[in-house]
């Protein structure tokens, strides 16, 4: 079936579906945060079906490369160093097994919940005692589904990227490439720009809607449960705000840096000052970072000091001169003005009360609950996102609060995963950051890459405190930004002089 007329059919396939998981990713990028932060029911099925659909659409792209010999132009590592092939390969093994253990666990389960106003009723059913297994086979079947849809995310994004676009491929034929060096790759700056750009905009949001004391989630969804100070932005509780924009905001930096240093590349057209739209990006950085201030999430702002100190160190050895050094500090300290002058009060008072909160807003007690948990379900855990139904049986007095997160997402892997899940998604996260050191493609500079994986660290950060991984939007935001770090490769050679003036801004 490898014929000239099947290879050309492929072609004509290929770039339709390629182009439409292009559309859907971007899409998605920029849906994640709305809809409550996709914890309402119609906001996370978008989440679920346009994870499901990306996975279709990348099955069918595999399809048609195998059976019709149609092979897309991806991008290659620098210099020709060939690509390794076991950390992507054992990603993907390791990516079944999580997925495997959530589905036996489903086959296998425990006992069926019905939630009365007394509180809840197990059914219980007799099962295999060495196999996984779940206490709430409908909360583990719900999470089954977003986590099949959130891997195709991951492994569409990760295929989108290696690809070149039309353009790209185009200068490829006629070898005009070759000027291509220090060049941002098209597909990343697409990304980029969404994620950017929608971080600032829900910080702008957050911020409005706290100046005008609104009591309804961005004025018009009400959420009864839940205090106008305790909002922010699009997401009903403050601290996942915080850690959304936590995770942008390097992501923006960084865009702003390669976009900034491409400019000034010596194949670069001479443009007009003030004709390239880059420096926008550090509005939206002031932005997202006075947006954590207003939020006034303890943590949020705890992790985001830590990354604009590793920010500063990153670009401050990159930079030429004292100049744009003192710049970048101006342009921190002027977001932390604007975020305090906006929420100084409230901040102050908050971090007065936590001097004196020697329980952690509560926290201690859960996390107690959640090891006794990790000792009755050691191995395998008690189910994914289980620990909503079974953490109220294990209150001291009936009156105590029934939480629905441990605010450790760690520690809540461990429990409703066990030590195995816990270690196949450390594992996962090691072979994500050996995809890139091994076969990383797509050419960028490096200070992009690791202003990314500051982003993503502080989220791993923020899970210790809080549960940024049980947010549907703050998941498939990680794991986006995940995936393109996977792919990210060795820097562009190029003779810019980061900090020198760009061609034709004189």
């Amino acid at each position: 079936m490898e014929s000239p007329r099947f290879t050309s059919l492929g072609r004509r396939w290929h770039r339709r579906l390629d182009s439409a998981s292009g559309g859907l990713l971007l899409f998605l990028a920029a849906f994640a945060p709305w809809g409550a932060g996709g914890t309402l029911y119609w906001s996370s099925w978008v989440l679920i079906g346009t994870g499901w659909l990306l996975g279709a659409l990348l099955f069918a792209k595999w399809a048609l490369v195998r059976w019709t010999g149609f092979a897309p132009t991806f991008w290659k590592r620098e210099g020709g160093v060939p690509v390794a092939k076991w950390p992507t390969r054992s990603l993907g093994i390791l990516t079944c097994l999580i997925l495997l253990q959530v589905a036996v666990s489903l086959w296998n389960y425990r006992a069926e919940v019905n939630w009365t106003s007394d509180g809840v009723d197990f059914l219980y059913r007799d099962a295999i005692e060495w196999l996984p297994t779940t206490y709430d086979v409908a909360a583990t079947r719900k999470a089954f589904f977003r986590y099949l849809a959130f891997a195709g995310v991951f492994w569409a994004m990760r295929d989108w990227l290696l690809i070149k676009s039309r353009s790209e491929r185009h200068r490829e034929e006629d070898g005009r490439d070759i000027e291509d060096a220090g060049r941002v790759p098209d597909r990343l700056k697409w990304l980029g720009w969404v994620l950017s750009v929608n971080g600032a905009l829900m910080a702008l949001v957050g911020i409005l809607h706290r100046l005008d004391g609104a009591k309804d989630l961005l004025w018009v969804i009400s959420l009864k449960q839940m205090s106008p100070e305790g909002m922010f932005g699009s997401f009903p509780y403050r601290a996942n705000a915080a850690q959304y924009l936590n995770v942008i905001w390097p992501l923006a930096l960084g865009m702003w840096w390669v976009l900034r240093s491409d400019a000034l590349r010596p194949m670069s057209k001479p443009t007009r000052t003030g004709s390239q739209a880059y420096p926008m990006l550090l509005l939206c950085v002031a932005l997202m970072v006075a947006g954590v201030f207003v939020a006034a999430s303890r943590g949020g702002i705890g992790v985001t000091l830590v990354e604009m100190a590793l920010a500063m160190i990153v670009l401050g050895r990159a930079m030429k001169g004292w100049q744009p050094r003192l710049g970048m500090a101006l342009a921190f300290l002027s977001a932390l003005g604007l975020g305090w002058g906006l929420a100084g009060d409230f901040l102050a008072k908050r971090f007065t009360n936590s001097l004196v909160d020697e329980t952690m807003s509560g926290r201690t007690e859960i996390f107690e609950i959640a090891r006794r948990m990790t000792a009755d379900f050691p191995v395998w855990g008690s189910g994914a996102e289980s620990f909503l139904t079974l953490n109220g049986l294990y209150r001291v007095r009936a009156l105590d609060k029934w939480h629905g997160y441990v605010h450790d997402d760690w520690l809540e892997t461990q429990v409703t995963f066990g030590w195995v899940g816990l270690a196949v998604v450390v594992l996962m996260l090691a072979m994500t950051t050996s995809a890139k050191w091994a076969s990383g493609r797509v050419p960028i500079h490096r200070e992009l890459m690791w202003l990314l994986a500051i982003g993503l660290v502080g989220m791993l950060g923020h899970a210790f405190g809080d549960f940024p991984f049980q947010m549907p939007a703050l998941h498939v935001s990680f794991l986006i930004g995940a995936a393109l770090f996977s792919v990210l490769g060795a820097p562009p050679q190029t003779n810019a002089v980061p900090g020198s003036q760009p061609r034709g801004s004189r």
